[in-house]
């Protein structure tokens, strides 16, 4: 408890030692969820997300997820996705939907602003923790949302990787959930509609950065998604019919390049 405490509150800015303290904690919390496994019900008491310990907790990684070292970030984000499987084995057999320390964590990081890069990590790992599925009860414009920052390239590798993890985590779900061919629609309508959208209407630098960071992982996810675009936009034929034509040939263009990665 010493040491952490000592890692929360110590305002040293050297480079080495900020890296230092970040593994320090990375394996204290490892630690804790190995003693929490290996069963001690004081323990639960003490680390669940209504604790002091996940209170300052909390405070380390919303003050050091956007920290200027890559070393730095990367250990706040092990710290997070510790602190949740912690939590996690701390409310063993209960409802984890309606838990509220998972709430309170959804609430707030769907209040921050897209611009807060540390945002996009962080719920990346709630989406593993509890699932798309829950995080879209919350709002189910989200994916909209994240695309529409997509115009920006210091952002788009941030968004195109929560994407990834989203639409990824909720196809299994669906997998798992639906028997085949009778959920594909709805992932569509999620995923890929969205998509289709901007490609038709979107501003330059929004198409050329969804195209580069985020039509690659989505296809690798579904291949077949292709076929549905393609016939979407031949489907919807208007007044910006040059524009569409464009993009179907953009996409087969990219599909040919890149197949063997499919």
């Amino acid at each position: 408890m010493r040491i952490m405490n000592f890692v929360l509150f110590n305002r040293l800015k050297d480079s080495g030692m900020a890296a230092s303290l970040s593994r320090i904690l990375t394996i204290w919390t490892n630690s804790a969820l190995a003693a929490l496994v290996s069963g001690s019900p004081d323990l639960k008491i003490k680390l669940n997300g209504n604790s002091d310990v996940t209170g300052k907790l909390l405070e380390y990684i919303y003050t050091h997820w956007e920290h200027p070292l890559d070393a730095v970030r990367h250990q706040t984000k092990l710290i997070f996705k510790n602190l949740l499987q912690i939590h996690r084995t701390t409310i063993a057999g209960s409802n984890e939907k309606s838990d509220p320390f998972f709430a309170r964590l959804i609430k707030y990081l769907l209040s921050l602003e897209w611009h807060v890069k540390g945002k996009y990590a962080s719920l990346g790992c709630l989406v593993e923790c509890v699932g798309t599925e829950d995080i879209l009860q919350w709002d189910r414009t989200i994916p909209v949302q994240i695309l529409d920052v997509m115009n920006d390239q210091s952002l788009a590798p941030y968004a195109s990787d929560l994407l990834e993890t989203m639409f990824t985590n909720h196809k299994a779900h669906f997998t798992l959930s639906f028997q085949e061919g009778t959920w594909i629609d709805q992932w569509h309508d999620i995923w890929v509609s969205p998509l289709l959208v901007i490609l038709c209407e979107g501003n330059h630098d929004q198409t050329t950065y969804i195209i580069d960071y985020y039509l690659p992982k989505l296809l690798k996810c579904s291949p077949d998604s292709l076929s549905y675009m393609i016939r979407i936009l031949q489907a919807s034929a208007d007044a910006n019919l040059g524009k569409k034509i464009n993009v179907i040939f953009v996409i087969a263009f990219f599909i040919k390049s890149q197949k063997s990665d499919f």
